[in-house]
């Protein structure tokens, strides 16, 4: 049995939440968050995690984020990053000082942070991490996940594995199935990819995975997007497996006009007529009435673009269409941009 190791969850949403239960049997937990309500419910009765075995009431410590670089609990060996895109810079300035010099910081965030992460705490610092669980926050100290065959992969940014990725990974593997990856890059960008088609394209029109799939409109909005991330992938050496788009390989996406693009739509399509209509992340945001993430996930998709000399309108139009209904605009499918095949 491995020694007990003291892990940081900075950001207790569904996902960190998640996280946090399951290794606080086996570690010492600590969970940082600014919601005053969650982090005196976790204190005083515990984080209960639901999933479809049951519940498992675990007891991990909890600190305001605001008050983590003085608190009295022990500092870190690992930190699970889980806030919102929109909060990384904040967050790792609130408990950087806690940091040793060689304490790793794990992304457990949608979109590609990893250059955020480093800028704020050092390249040395940051690995790269794939979420593969769905989960949701139910209510102060309480947190549901919906299946029990969920996992994490991580790696190196921009390398293969080293010994402390597989030092890393068997920390989490106590209570998370882990893999380590040689190409975590890869795996950040299919991640990126699926969520930029259907997040924002849910926020929009109001819809879930189902009814966008019953949407033509909105398949082909899932396909002018993922068409220009899968250029910027592609110029920046990111080589995407066709399961990204539900086997129509990424060249054809990119390089092979109307009949690679119709392809993807059909591809796209019949995937999510079969799923459930989920409503995705961004789409619950809105319904909370809270900002999203879009600028990093479309946003950045379009920045990068920018730089690679790749035309983005329809990651930039859909990003300023989320913002329009942050801002009040009615939802709806006529409200999503055109896309030309």
């Amino acid at each position: 049995m491995m020694a007990r190791s003291t892990v940081w969850v900075v950001g207790a949403g569904a996902i960190g939440a998640v996280a946090a239960a399951r290794l606080a049997d086996r570690h010492e937990v600590v969970v940082v968050d600014p919601w005053a309500a969650h982090v005196d419910a976790v204190n005083a009765a515990g984080l209960r995690l639901t999933e479809p075995l049951g519940d498992h009431l675990t007891r991990p410590r909890a600190v305001l984020a605001q008050d983590a670089a003085g608190a009295d609990v022990p500092d870190p060996d690992l930190v699970l990053l889980a806030v919102k895109s929109t909060h990384t810079r904040s967050a790792l300035a609130e408990v950087r000082s806690r940091l040793g010099p060689r304490t790793p910081v794990v992304s457990l965030q949608n979109g590609l942070n990893e250059d955020a992460i480093a800028e704020c705490v050092g390249a040395d610092r940051t690995v790269g991490a794939v979420v593969r669980y769905e989960a949701a926050l139910t209510g102060p100290g309480a947190v549901t996940q919906y299946k029990t065959d969920g996992w994490l992969s991580i790696g190196e940014i921009g390398g293969p594995a080293t010994d402390r990725t597989r030092a890393v990974a068997a920390i989490l593997a106590d209570g998370i199935r882990t893999e380590v990856t040689d190409d975590i890059s890869t795996e950040l960008w299919t991640k990126l990819i699926r969520n930029c088609m259907l997040n924002p394209v849910a926020a929009v029109s109001g819809l879930g995975l189902r009814s966008m799939a019953e949407q033509p409109h909105a398949a082909r909005c899932w396909a002018g997007i993922a068409r220009e991330a899968a250029g910027a992938a592609a110029r920046s050496g990111v080589h995407l497996p066709a399961e990204v788009f539900y086997g129509v390989p990424a060249a054809r996406l990119v390089g092979d006009g109307r009949v690679g693009f119709d392809a993807v739509v059909a591809a796209l399509t019949g995937a999510y007529l079969r799923s459930p209509d989920v409503r995705p992340s961004m789409l619950q945001d809105i319904d909370k009435g809270r900002r999203t993430e879009v600028d990093f996930l479309n946003g950045e998709v379009a920045r990068r673009c920018d730089r690679l000399g790749i035309d983005a309108a329809v990651n930039l139009a859909i990003t300023e269409r989320v913002h329009d209904v942050e801002d009040g605009a009615e939802q709806g499918v006529a409200l999503l941009p055109e896309v030309v095949g």
